[in-house]
């Protein structure tokens, strides 16, 4: 006699049988995705000092250095700039 399995139970092991047949290729997609994250903030990061929106940015030939970071987060929250 069959046991009567609820459906959320059945999704759950039919998605864990998904990831013991294609862990490989899960594991290697992270990663991909991973390293694209990586790059792409990277990337950012980098336009934004060239740019001179980076938190700390120098100005070409200045001797003034302006660093600017929050405290907090949502609706209150302090700015603390440094010169």
């Amino acid at each position: 006699m069959p046991l009567n399995v609820p459906k959320k139970t059945k999704l759950f092991v039919e998605l864990g049988e998904r990831e013991k047949d294609m862990f490989k290729h899960m594991h290697t997609q992270f990663q991909k995705d991973l390293v694209r994250i990586r790059l792409k903030t990277a990337q950012t990061y980098a336009d934004l000092l060239s740019d001179g929106n980076a938190p700390m940015s120098y100005a070409m030939g200045s001797q003034i250095r302006l660093n600017a970071r929050h405290e907090g987060i949502g609706p209150v929250f302090i700015l603390k700039l440094q010169l």
